[in-house]
C-alpha cells in the first residue's frame, strides 16, 4: 500500500531495514480461529480434514527476504493470515500509512458444518486461497516455461493467487464436494442433476515483472498435471496461458522498496545533500519509495520509476524512535526501479531538518513522563465452552450464516458466497463475492513532494489486512477504522501553510482524503445459475402542501429502477435519505412485494480536486458514489489492472459502463464508493486514534419478521438448556459408547419436549453426530437412540429439510438394509416422519429407492399370490404360494460385516427368525405408515410402490390384520389409487382390471363395503373406489351395487363419501359415465339419492352435484321423473350455487336437460338463471 498518510503503531525503524510500512495494524475484531480438529463434525470423524494438496516433490519456498535475481524464488508482496499450518505467514510486507483496519459487520454468524461424507480427490475447495505448496508449484511451472536462463533470472513474481473459477464450478463444490453439501441449490435439469467425479483443475494467476526487459507478463497455471520432461524435474503444474501486457508497471514489491532505498543511501550526491543538512549517519535516514503515478509523459510506463520520501531519525540506537516526524525536504530524486539506479537527483532548497519533537513518539517511556493511566480496569472475555462460530477449512457458519472466506494479495479478506439459513425457506444467497479493490489517498498541497501522494494502496502496493463483521439481525456492516501515523512535511521558521495543520514546531499535516472502493457481487435469493437481480434507488420526498398533505407533515419514499449503466452513475443525497436497494424480480415476501438487500451509505464525500486533477485521470471512478454493472469476469479493479503509471485516462470501471450494458433483471456488481475528508488536528499526533466510515448491506423485505426475533435473552452459561445441548452433543460426538447412548438418549428427551430445544440441538450442530452415531451401527441401542433423536428433531419441515441436507437419506437406506429389526423400527417411523413433514425429502427418499426395503420388510412373512405361471381361471386372493425366502435376501445389495466379526449381511436373517411377534408387529406398522407417507401426492414414489409386490403385500394384510397396521395399510391404498387418479399411465399399469394385484386390491375394498365392522375403513375404501372409477368397464355392477348401498348409511359421512365416489363412476370425464348412470339406476340409487339430500341438513353440494350428472347422462329416466329431480335441483340451486359459484353452469345445463325430457315440465316455463 503505497503513499497514504499515516503510520501504523509498533513500526521498525533500525536503518538497515525501514520500511515505512512493515508495521502490523492493531487489528479490531480477531480473528484467529481454533484448529480445525477441534471443532470439527461430521458423519464419520475418521473422515480426514481437508488440507491443501502436497505436491510430490519438495520445491522450494517462497523466500520473504531475498530476490529473484539470486537464484531464489521471489519475495511476494502479498499479505496473508496464518490459519492452522496451511497458509504463509503474516510478512513484512508494506501497509500503508495509514494502517487502516477494514471491517465487514455483517450482524454476523460463524459456523461450524463439517459432514465431509462425498469422498473425492478434490482436498482445495475452488475458492480456497493458494497453499505455500501451490504457490510454489506455480512459481516453478513458470520459471520452467522461461525461454531462456536470462529470462528465468529476470523473473520477479509480483503476484500469485488463485485464479477464481466461474460460478458453476463453485455451485457443484458447494453442492457435491464441500459444505454446506446442499445439491437442491442446483437448478432443476432433465432427468435429476448429474453428480460429477470431480471438479475441475484449480489453478493460479501469476503476475510476474522481467527486470531484464521490462515487460509485465500473465501466466494461468494448472496445478494437477504432472509434466515430468519440463526444466527442473517433477512437478504438478501446467502453463495454460501467458500473456505479455504492454505499457503497464505492476505494483512494487517490499524487496524493491529495500533495494531503493539502499540504492539512494549509496548515491554519492545524495550523501552530501544530506551532509549540507547536518546528516553523515546514512542508518538514521529512512527512504520511502512511493509509486510515481502518472502526471505527463516523463512518467510513461516505458520506465520502472519511483520517487522516494526522505526522513531522518534523531537517534540510531532508538529502533522504536518515530522517524516519520523529521520529513527531508528540497531534495528531489528519481530512481529507476529497473535497473535500480538513481536517473534524476536535484538539491533544490535547503529546508533546515524540523527539531526534534518531545511528543513525536508513542511508547510509555518516551511520552507524558513515561506515566501511564492508572483507572483502566482489565476485561476478560472467556469461551469456557469453545467459540459459537463453526470452521472447517475456509468454510465459516455462525448462527444462520455461513460463507467462505479467502485472501488476495491486492485485496486483502474476500467474502465469498454469503448466505443467510431462514427456516424452511433454508439456505438463501445474498452475495457471491465481497471485498475492498481500491484505496485512493489524494493529498491537498499543491508544493512539492505533497502533490504527487496520490496513492493507489490496492493497484499499487495491495490493500492489507482487512476483517469482517455479520449481525443477528441480518446486517452486513462494511466499517473502515483509519489509523496509524501522518504522513508530514517540514516548514521554514516562521512559515505557514493554509494547505494542512501544523503539529509541532516546523512539522504540518496536510489535507487529504481517503476514498475506498466495496465491489459486491450480489446474488440476492438467487441459486446458482440465477440471474433475477435488479437495483433501485430510493429518496425520500416532501409531500407538497395541498390537501394531501394538510398539516404540512407529509413525506413519502420515491423508488427509481436503475436501468442500465449510465443511469445507474448514482451521488449520495443525505437530504432524501437516499439508498438503493438489491432486489430480485421472482421472489416475494409475505407480502407480495420483492425481496431485496439495501446498500445505506454511511458519511461520505466527493473529490475535492477540480475536474482536470491529474490523479483523476487514473481515478475517475472515484466521480461518483455509486456504480453498478453486469458481472463480467475480467472486471474487477476499478482503475483497471495496472493504475501504477498508467497513461491511459479513466481505465477500468469508467471505461466499462460506457458500454451502457442492461441491468435489468441480471447478476448486477455494485461498486460503491466512499471516504473521508481529513484535516489533521493536533491529536492525531504522534498516532491517530480511530477514525470510523463506512455503509451497511441490510435486508429490506428479504425476511417476512426481524430474523433476530429468535435470539434466545441471555444465550450463554445462564441457559441450562444450552449448556445441557453442548455437553451432550460433544458426548455423542467424541465419548465413549456408553456415554453416547446416554447422550444421544437425553437429546431425544429434550427434542420431544418443545421446539425451543429442538432449534438449539439444531443450530448447536447435533444432527450430525446423530447422523454419524446412526450409521456407525456400534450397537442396537445407540441406532434407535440416535434415530429417536432424530425423529423428535424432525417434527417440522425446517427440522427434516436440515436433517436430509446433512445426507440422511443414504445412511437411512444403509441401515434399513443392515440393521436388527428393533432398530429398523425406529427407522422406518423416521422415515415416516421425513416424508410427511416435505415433499422434496419425499421425492429424495423415493429416488434412492427406499420403497424397496421397505416392501421387503412389509411382506415379511407374509403369503402372496404369485402372478406368473397359473392356468385355468384366475385364482382369488385366498389361494396364495409361500412367498420365496430368497425374495427378502436379494432385496438388498451386498453384506456387511461388524468390527466383532459377527455377520452383518442377509438382513440379520438370524436375528429375525427369534425375534418378538410384538417387534416384528411394530415393524410392520412402522413400514406401512412409512409408504403411507411416501405415496402421497408422489407419482415418482407411488410407481415405485406399484412396481413391486406392494399391492399384493397390502390387500393381504388388510385381509388379515387388524388395528393399526391394517389402517395403514388400507392408507396407503386410498394414496396410490388418488395418485393414480390424476394419473393414465399408472392407472393402467398398476390398476388395469385384469391384474392380480388390482383384483386382490378390489375384493378387499369390496370387503369393507360390505362390512358393517369396518368403521373408518368403510370411507377410506369408497375413497379409493372413487379414484378409481376410470379404470372399471361399463358393466362393472359388483362395485356400483355396494356403492349405491352406501348412500343409505346411517353415518351422513359414509354416505357423502360415497356420494363423492359415484359422482366420479358419472362425471364427464369417465368414458363410460351413460352405463354407469343406468347402473346406478338398476340399483335404486336415485331414491337412496333424493332420501339422503332431505335427511342432511349439511351442505349438499356433492349429492347434488351426483344428481346433476345423472340428470345429463340418462335425463330421460322414469326414476328422475318420479323422484321429481328436476324440483329438487331448482329448489337447491340458488343456495349451492351461492356457496360454490363454479357449479353455475352444472346446474344449468342438468336443468335444461330435465326440462326437456320430463313431460311435466310446462314449456313456458321461466329458464333457470342462477
Amino acid at each position: 500500500m503505497a503513499a497514504t498518510e499515516e503510520k501504523a503503531t509498533h513500526s521498525r525503524f533500525d536503518s538497515a531495514a525501514s520500511v515505512r510500512r512493515e508495521a502490523t495494524a492493531e487489528v479490531a475484531q480477531d480473528w484467529s480461529l481454533p484448529p480445525v480438529s477441534d471443532r470439527r463434525g461430521g458423519v464419520d470423524d475418521q473422515l480426514p480434514v481437508k488440507k491443501a494438496a502436497v505436491p510430490s516433490v519438495i520445491l522450494p519456498e517462497p523466500s520473504s527476504t531475498a530476490s529473484a535475481k539470486d537464484g531464489q524464488d521471489p519475495t511476494f508482496s502479498s499479505t496473508f493470515l496464518r490459519i492452522g499450518n496451511n497458509y504463509p505467514s503474516l510478512t513484512a510486507t508494506r501497509l500503508p500509512i495509514p494502517v487502516l483496519v477494514i471491517v465487514f459487520r455483517i450482524t454476523m454468524l460463524f459456523v461450524f458444518v463439517g459432514i465431509p461424507v462425498m469422498l473425492r480427490a478434490q482436498t482445495s475447495h475452488p475458492l480456497d486461497p493458494l497453499s505455500a505448496a501451490e504457490i510454489s508449484v506455480a512459481v516453478a511451472t513458470v520459471r520452467a516455461a522461461g525461454a531462456t536462463p536470462e529470462v528465468r533470472d529476470g523473473m520477479r513474481f509480483v503476484e500469485v493467487v488463485l485464479s477464481e473459477p466461474d460460478k458453476n464450478v463453485v455451485a457443484l463444490a458447494d453442492a457435491y464436494f464441500f459444505p454446506p453439501f446442499q445439491p437442491s441449490l442446483l437448478p432443476r435439469t432433465k432427468g435429476g442433476a448429474v453428480i460429477p467425479t470431480k471438479l475441475p483443475p484449480r489453478r493460479a494467476r501469476l503476475v510476474v515483472y522481467n527486470k531484464k526487459s521490462n515487460e509485465t507478463s500473465i501466466w494461468i497455471v494448472e496445478l494437477s498435471e504432472v509434466h515430468a520432461a519440463t526444466r527442473g524435474g517433477h512437478h504438478r503444474g501446467k502453463v495454460i496461458s501467458s500473456q505479455v501486457v504492454r505499457d503497464v508497471q505492476p505494483p512494487m514489491d517490499a524487496v524493491e522498496y529495500a533495494e531503493c532505498e539502499a540504492v539512494v543511501k549509496d548515491y554519492p550526491p545524495f550523501r552530501e545533500a544530506m551532509k549540507k543538512r547536518g546528516i553523515e549517519d546514512m542508518d538514521l535516514v529512512m527512504v520511502d519509495a512511493w509509486c510515481l503515478g502518472y502526471h505527463s509523459e516523463a512518467d510513461a510506463p516505458s520506465h520502472r520509476l519511483a520517487k522516494p520520501l526522505i526522513f531522518c531519525r534523531t537517534e540510531s540506537d532508538c529502533p522504536m524512535e518515530n522517524g516519520y516526524a523529521r520529513p527531508v525536504e528540497g531534495i528531489y530524486v528519481l530512481v529507476d526501479m529497473q535497473n535500480m539506479v538513481v536517473i534524476e537527483f536535484e538539491d533544490r532548497k535547503l529546508v533546515p531538518l524540523p527539531p526534534a519533537d518531545p511528543l513525536r513518539n508513542y511508547t510509555p517511556g518516551e511520552t507524558r513522563g513515561g506515566v501511564d493511566r492508572s483507572d483502566i480496569k482489565p476485561l476478560h472475555i472467556s469461551q469456557p465452552e469453545g467459540p459459537s462460530f463453526r470452521v472447517n477449512g475456509h468454510y465459516i457458519e455462525w448462527q444462520k450464516w455461513n460463507f467462505r472466506i479467502g485472501f488476495t494479495p491486492r485485496e486483502g479478506l474476500v467474502i465469498h458466497s454469503v448466505a443467510y439459513v431462514d427456516g424452511s425457506r433454508g439456505r438463501r444467497p445474498i452475495a457471491h463475492r465481497l471485498s475492498f479493490v481500491e484505496m485512493v489517498v489524494p493529498y491537498g498541497d499543491p508544493n512539492d513532494p505533497h502533490y504527487r501522494k496520490n496513492a493507489f494502496d490496492a493497484g499499487e502496493d495491495g490493500l492489507g489486512k482487512n476483517a469482517h463483521s455479520l449481525k443477528k439481525d441480518g446486517k452486513i456492516e462494511a466499517e473502515v477504522k483509519l489509523t496509524g501515523i501522518l504522513s508530514l512535511g517540514a516548514l521554514q521558521p516562521g512559515e505557514f501553510r493554509k494547505y494542512g495543520t501544523t503539529i509541532a514546531p516546523g512539522l504540518y499535516a496536510p489535507v487529504h482524503q481517503h476514498f475506498f472502493v466495496a465491489r459486491m457481487d450480489m446474488a440476492v435469493d438467487c441459486k446458482p445459475g440465477e440471474a433475477y437481480n435488479q437495483v433501485v434507488e430510493v429518496d425520500v420526498k416532501v409531500e407538497e402542501p395541498g390537501k394531501n398533505n394538510v398539516h404540512n407533515n407529509a413525506f413519502y419514499t420515491e423508488e427509481t429502477l436503475l436501468k442500465s449503466e449510465l443511469v445507474a452513475m448514482r451521488d449520495i443525497n443525505p437530504l432524501s435519505a437516499r439508498h438503493w436497494i438489491v432486489r430480485n424480480t421472482r421472489t416475494v415476501n409475505r407480502t407480495g412485494q420483492l425481496t431485496g438487500y439495501k446498500l445505506v451509505p454511511g458519511s461520505n464525500c466527493l473529490p475535492l480536486a477540480g475536474s482536470e486533477a491529474k490523479f483523476l485521470r487514473r481515478a475517475a471512478f472515484l466521480k461518483h458514489n455509486l456504480w453498478v454493472t453486469p458481472y463480467a469476469r475480467d472486471e474487477n479493479f476499478p482503475g483497471g489492472e495496472f493504475p501504477n503509471q498508467n497513461p491511459r485516462v479513466g481505465e477500468g470501471l469508467a471505461s466499462w459502463v460506457k458500454k451502457n450494458r442492461s441491468l435489468e433483471e441480471t447478476d448486477v456488481v455494485l461498486w460503491y464508493v466512499f471516504g473521508i475528508t481529513h484535516v489533521p488536528r493536533l491529536e492525531d499526533w504522534p498516532v491517530m486514534p480511530v477514525e470510523h466510515i463506512g455503509f451497511m448491506l441490510q435486508p429490506h423485505g428479504f425476511f417476512n419478521s426481524s430474523p433476530a426475533i429468535d435470539v434466545p435473552p441471555g444465550a450463554s452459561s445462564n441457559d441450562p438448556i444450552l449448556a445441557w445441548v453442548w455437553s451432550y452433543v460433544a458426548a455423542v460426538q467424541m465419548g465413549q459408547l456408553r456415554d453416547r447412548i446416554d447422550a444421544a438418549t437425553e437429546l431425544a428427551s429434550l427434542a420431544r419436549d418443545n421446539d425451543r430445544n429442538k432449534k438449539i440441538i439444531v443450530d448447536e450442530g447435533g444432527i450430525g453426530p446423530l447422523l454419524k452415531l446412526l450409521k456407525e451401527g456400534a450397537s442396537p441401542e445407540a441406532q434407535i437412540a440416535a434415530a429417536t433423536a432424530l425423529y423428535n428433531i424432525g417434527t417440522d419441515q425446517e427440522g427434516v429439510r436440515i436433517i436430509a441436507s446433512k445426507l440422511a437419506v443414504p445412511i437411512v437406506l444403509q441401515v434399513l438394509g443392515d440393521s436388527p429389526m428393533s432398530v429398523q423400527v425406529a427407522v422406518v417411523n423416521l422415515v415416516a416422519r421425513m416424508a410427511e413433514m416435505d415433499g422434496g425429502v419425499q421425492e429424495e427418499l423415493g429416488r434412492e429407492n427406499v420403497v424397496r426395503p421397505l416392501v421387503t420388510i412389509l411382506a415379511m412373512d407374509v403369503a402372496l399370490d404369485d402372478p406368473k405361471g397359473q392356468s385355468g381361471p384366475p385364482p382369488s386372493i385366498h389361494s396364495v404360494i409361500q412367498i420365496k425366502k430368497e425374495m427378502t435376501r436379494n432385496s438388498f445389495g451386498n453384506s456387511f460385516s461388524s468390527s466383532d466379526g459377527s455377520s452383518r449381511g442377509g438382513n440379520h436373517r438370524k436375528e429375525k427368525e427369534v425375534e418378538s411377534p410384538e417387534v416384528k408387529l411394530r415393524l410392520k406398522i412402522g413400514c406401512s405408515a412409512a409408504l403411507w407417507k411416501l405415496a402421497r401426492k408422489s407419482l415418482l414414489n407411488s410407481r415405485k410402490i406399484t412396481e413391486t409386490k406392494a399391492l399384493l403385500c397390502l390387500a393381504k394384510l388388510i385381509e388379515k390384520e387388524r388395528g393399526e397396521l391394517r389402517v395403514n395399510c388400507m392408507m396407503t391404498v386410498m394414496e396410490l389409487a388418488a395418485v393414480a387418479e390424476s394419473n393414465t399411465d399408472l392407472r393402467r399399469s398398476a390398476f388395469k382390471p385384469n391384474s392380480p394385484a388390482a383384483r386382490a386390491v378390489l375384493d378387499q375394498l369390496l370387503g369393507l363395503l360390505k362390512d358393517e365392522s369396518s368403521g373408518a375403513l368403510l370411507v377410506y375404501a369408497i375413497r379409493s373406489i372413487g379414484s378409481l372409477a376410470r379404470t372399471f368397464p361399463a358393466k362393472e355392477t359388483r362395485i356400483i351395487g355396494p356403492l349405491v348401498a352406501q348412500l343409505g348409511h346411517r353415518n351422513a359421512d359414509v354416505a357423502t363419501e360415497a356420494a363423492i365416489a359415484l359422482g366420479k363412476f358419472v362425471c364427464p370425464e369417465n368414458f363410460n359415465r351413460v352405463e354407469h348412470s343406468k347402473t346406478i339406476l338398476e340399483f335404486d340409487g336415485v331414491p337412496l339419492l333424493i332420501k339422503l339430500l332431505r335427511s342432511n341438513d349439511r351442505s349438499q353440494k356433492h349429492e347434488l352435484v351426483l344428481l346433476c350428472y345423472l340428470a345429463l347422462n340418462v335425463g330421460n329416466s322414469k326414476a328422475l321423473e318420479q323422484a321429481r329431480a328436476l324440483n329438487i335441483i331448482e329448489g337447491a340451486a340458488r343456495s349451492v350455487v351461492a356457496q360454490h359459484p363454479d357449479l353455475r353452469e352444472l346446474f344449468a345445463r342438468a336443468i335444461h336437460h330435465l326440462t326437456l325430457y320430463q313431460a311435466g315440465a310446462h314449456p313456458h316455463r321461466q329458464p333457470y338463471a342462477p
